[in-house]
């Protein structure tokens, strides 16, 4: 199952212990990451609780 989060949403999931997975904890590195990151989030993104 697939499903959309705002950012706020994805970093309350993140900091909460909701999202464990490798894949899901790889993609949002990936994103942070990425040059595209402004584009995806419309401001720099970082890791909850740095």
């Amino acid at each position: 199952m697939t499903r959309r989060f705002s950012h706020r949403e994805w970093g309350d999931l993140l900091s909460g212990g909701v999202i464990k997975d490798a894949s899901s904890l790889a993609a949002w590195a990936l994103l942070c990451a990425s040059p595209l990151r402004e584009r995806a989030f419309g401001r720099a993104v970082s890791f909850p609780g740095s």
